[in-house]
């Protein structure tokens, strides 16, 4: 009853301000329902009133209330309807079923007990509640309501993107944080008033209910249904009311994901309140148990990522870093989506692992870097263990790769090296293997022949000793690959037809090694070009576009599409050319890898100077101003100065009249067409010399044959 005493108090001083009564009735009814609490033989007066005492307090305030309200407009105004007690609330609903005069005005939060449940239904049923359903604030709401409450203080945009995240738009969350910052505080996103807020919302639940909000809150997202009752030890049926008790409240909320059900807390203060609750003791058994239930799905789920960082997560919280750390760096492998091994291995990456999305490098780095650092952190801890030194080698291995990949040779190489030191020291074959590999794509992108065949060498003598036929697939295209590189056509023809020959032995096979055989095809592809045979090139073009677009393999696909785009232009198909240049073009969009960009941008740009759009053809020699420095193949400067050559040629031989493109190649022909041949390949790029030789007039040949 406590809830009245302040109401009566104020209609008690309005009665004697207005003189509306004389006797002190309503005064010694008042001391009667609401002693001060002096005593201990007080204390659970609430207790003893009965029904009889409820309806005559309810007369005499009816009584007051009606003699106000002759002369003035009376509001009642109760907060948080949800704090009070079922007498109290018995009370209101009388006043409110038999007073129709006074304007009841409640606040009422969404989780609330059985009682308020009650008393909704009836004062409904009977035509006296209108309900107001008010939402939290969405972000832009949320951010007017703080500059409304401290218009003085300047909140950054990070600060009320933190904001947002802890309230989730709970004014209630909000006001508590509007208070600190008035008082020049940091916000508590946990204070002692928030805390005992959810406490009173959650006093209520009965132990079965209790034990499924501990276990949800174990999940820092979705908590599956199968998990929970398996660490509750009970069955999906037997805690199903369990749940739906709790759903009426509104704690948690119950959603279908990939024909799971799954759980999760209607709002993260709670998840966050109970969660703290825990013993430090229990929270790494469950973490533990929880991480080895998921650790049993890996195999029969889709979205591999995403079980791999949860394992990851649990075990971090069962206090096995190892462990953690282990699932978190293959969750960083695909989550990256690495595009710079161009020929992935279909089964070692999930179809779902080579979708291209835009990847933000910086976050990418900051993970790296956060790995990084737990791993020194627990250095000391775990010297000379050989689990450690292994996650050392795969997170040395993984950061490498991404360090190549945007162009940071230097420090990628140095670590791909300490790979192989490690590799070498722990009798790891299969990752020295792969920093082999690493260092033969660096070389093939840098076109080192040299150093390239150096390493294929070394990864092969492994691969024969261990008798790995697919590892030897790989590294025979490779090598097919050095001989094409250094001009020997027939050597590299023999070798891609030997890779091609392993890798469908078995239609298993097959499919693993699908973008393996689709690169063979490519480079078998180029040999046919540079022999002028076009339609033969094409042919293979379009072998390695349908192996790659039945498996979904669009990492490597977007390479297919530039040297099909290559051959068609070659064989004078500009239409075709055209067409399948922009299709690469769609693909890089989303695509950090720089492998054959400046072949795309270039060859487009011909196509544009074919149709005479000299704007665009300004465009990508602007373009190429700005990134030059940083192209480490020659044969991407080759292309480049092949094209500025030819635009050269054709402004000198006033074929073009355009002042932009005069401006920008300010160097003699011979500059650019010495440039060209200077870094073009003399073996691979025999289309463009030719090309450039036409164009010049020059009769003795440029390039060997």
């Amino acid at each position: 009853m406590r809830p009245w005493r302040e109401i009566l108090q104020k209609i008690e001083i309005v009665i004697k301000d207005n003189e509306i009564v004389t006797s002190n009735n309503f005064e010694k009814t008042c001391e009667k329902f609401f002693p001060y609490f002096t005593d201990d033989s007080l204390r659970n007066f609430d207790d003893k009133l009965t029904d009889d005492d409820i309806n005559y307090l309810s007369q005499i305030i009816l009584e007051a209330l009606k003699i106000i309200e002759q002369d003035n407009k009376l509001i009642i105004n109760i907060d948080n309807l949800q704090w009070m007690d079922e007498l109290s609330l018995r009370l209101l609903t009388s006043l409110m079923l038999h007073d129709r005069d006074t304007l009841f005005l409640l606040t009422l939060r969404s989780n609330y007990q059985t009682h308020i449940d009650e008393f909704i239904n009836t004062v409904s049923h009977y035509g006296r509640l209108n309900i107001i359903d008010l939402k939290p604030f969405d972000r832009a709401s949320m951010t007017a309501f703080m500059q409304k409450q401290i218009p003085d203080n300047d909140l950054d945009f990070a600060t009320l993107t933190e904001l947002y995240n802890e309230s989730e738009g709970s004014p209630f969350f909000l006001m508590e944080y509007v208070r600190q910052i008035k008082l020049g505080l940091r916000p508590d996103y946990m204070t002692p008033k928030i805390q005992k807020e959810l406490k009173f919302i959650l006093q209520d639940l009965e132990p079965g209910e209790e034990e499924i909000l501990e276990m949800v809150s174990y999940f820092p997202e979705e908590a599956p249904l199968k998990i929970i009752s398996t660490l509750l030890n009970r069955t999906e049926s037997s805690i199903a009311k369990d749940i739906s008790t709790i759903k009426n409240h509104q704690l948690i909320s119950e959603h279908m994901i990939e024909g799971e059900i799954q759980l999760s807390f209607f709002h993260n203060k709670f998840r966050e309140f109970i969660y703290s609750q825990q013993a430090p003791s229990k929270l790494r058994v469950i973490h533990e148990k929880i991480a080895v239930l998921l650790e049993q799905k890996l195999r029969s789920v889709d979205d591999e990522s995403t079980l791999l960082s949860q394992i990851a997560y649990h075990y971090k919280y069962a206090n096995q870093e190892l462990k953690s750390l282990d699932y978190e760096l293959s969750h960083l492998q695909i989550s990256l989506k690495f595009q710079h091994e161009l020929f992935p291995i279909y089964t070692e990456y999930n179809k779902e692992s080579v979708e291209l999305e835009s990847i933000e490098w910086h976050d990418e780095l900051t993970k790296f870097k956060q790995i990084g650092d737990r791993l020194k952190a627990i250095e000391y801890q775990y010297e000379g263990n050989q689990t450690y030194e292994l996650l050392l080698m795969k997170y040395l291995y993984f950061e490498g790769r991404y360090y190549i990949n945007y162009g940071n040779y230097n420090q990628g190489i140095e670590n791909i090296q300490r790979v192989i030191v490690k590799a070498k020291e722990l009798h790891h074959d299969d990752f020295l293997i792969r920093g082999y590999r690493q260092m033969i794509y660096y070389y093939i992108q840098t076109d080192n022949a040299t150093d390239m065949v150096h390493y294929i060498d070394l990864a092969m003598n492994i691969s024969i000793r261990s008798n790995d036929h697919q590892s030897i697939g790989i590294l025979l295209r490779l090598k097919g690959l050095y001989y094409l590189m250094v001009g020997n056509l027939t050597e590299a023809e023999h070798l891609l037809v030997e890779s091609v020959t392993i890798f469908t032995i078995s239609d298993e096979v097959k499919e693993k090694y699908s973008s393996n055989i689709a690169a063979a095809y490519d480079y078998l592809a180029e040999i046919e070009r540079l022999r002028e045979n076009y339609d033969e090139a094409i042919n293979y073009e379009k072998k390695a576009i349908c192996l790659c677009e039945q498996t979904g393999l669009k990492t490597s696909l977007v390479i297919f599409y530039v040297d099909m785009g290559i051959s068609l232009y070659a064989k004078e198909d500009y239409e075709g050319s055209k067409q399948y240049l922009c299709k690469a073009k769609g693909l890089y969009d989303n695509l950090t890898s720089p492998w054959k960009r400046t072949q795309l941008n270039a060859y487009l740009a011909l196509n544009e100077l074919h149709d005479g759009d000299y704007d665009a053809v300004l465009r990508f020699l602007l373009s190429f101003n700005e990134y030059y420095t940083h192209l480490s193949n020659p044969r991407d400067m080759g292309i480049v100065y092949f094209i500025q050559a030819i635009v050269k040629k054709m402004i000198n031989d006033q074929k073009i009249s355009d002042p932009s493109l005069r401006e920008l190649l300010n160097q003699d022909e011979a500059f650019y067409l010495e440039k060209a041949k200077e870094n073009l390949s003399q073996y691979r790029d025999r289309f463009e010399l030719q090309y450039l030789n036409g164009i010049y007039g020059e009769m003795n040949s440029i390039y060997h044959h």
